[in-house]
């Protein structure tokens, strides 16, 4: 977290140009070191104008436009070219301030999550077994001989007997044990009507209706069961989501209860 003068610092000179620095008006960081504010209007009802800001920062903005990909549209962005330069706020305030934007930054944040592509049956490649795959295939399709390849694990007979595997979902996700089965049909033929354990955590379920199944967990599960197999193998169903503190980016609890696994005890269903 930044000290205290320069917090003192920062808000004199957002208030010395009508910045309001209140907790409900001026958004902050958790560690306090992002400080997020609108301009205020000259004159109520009057709107901020990019004059204010270059009065402000000490620089000249511009209206720029940036490509979209894929759409006929693009983003129009007003930014500064120049930093620091001509980018100035006071200079007592050099040693407070390490930058501010979206002055000279062009990217455009957007959340980034993991994509799940499907294939038609009749379209997948044909699987190979353990013995005969070529890496070569592995380059547009992974499988669990495929893993076992590359972590040179073709033929490995597991030979202490108190190894376990276990795999952990949180975020109500579930392992649907009729997509599990059909997994080990296609891809772990001798695992084939072989289950796991459950336990739930903090009355964690286990729905097994075919809209509830878990995406990232029945994947989870089914590969890491799969190569794993013939050890012994459990499943952690987990419930509730940790303390959370939104913020612009993430306004949503979408925290995994790690925490949650730790206090409470596990219990086998």
């Amino acid at each position: 977290a930044p000290h205290a003068s320069s917090v003192d610092a920062v808000h004199g000179w957002l208030k010395s140009h009508g910045m309001p620095v209140q907790k409900e008006a001026c958004h902050q960081s958790p560690a306090g070191d992002w400080v997020t504010g609108p301009l205020p209007p000259p004159v109520p009802p009057a709107v901020p104008t990019c004059a204010q800001a270059e009065n402000m920062l000490g620089t000249v903005t511009h209206v720029l436009g940036v490509p979209r990909k894929h759409t006929q549209e693009g983003d129009i962005l007003v930014r500064t070219t120049e930093y620091r330069d001509s980018l100035q706020a006071p200079a007592h305030l050099d040693k407070h301030i390490e930058l501010i934007q979206p002055t000279t930054a062009f990217n455009r944040a957007k959340r980034q999550r993991t994509t799940f592509r499907f294939s038609p049956a009749h379209n997948a490649a044909p699987l190979s077994s353990d013995k005969n795959i070529s890496l070569h295939a592995c380059n547009t399709t992974i499988t669990a001989s495929c893993l076992k390849q590359l972590y040179n694990d073709v033929g490995f007979v597991p030979r202490a007997e108190d190894n376990t595997i276990a795999i952990t979902a949180y975020s109500e996700q579930f392992a649907n044990l009729a997509h599990l089965q059909a997994f080990y049909e296609e891809q772990v033929p001798q695992a084939l009507n072989t289950y796991f354990t459950p336990v739930s955590v903090k009355d964690g379920l286990n729905s097994q209706h075919l809209s509830q199944a878990g995406a990232e967990a029945n994947l989870d599960l089914q590969f890491g069961f799969g190569i794993s197999y013939p050890i012994p193998r459990t499943f952690c169903s987990t419930d509730g989501r940790p303390l959370f503190i939104p913020d612009a980016n993430t306004p949503t609890n979408t925290n995994e209860s790690y925490s949650v696994v730790s206090n409470h005890p596990p219990t086998r269903g």
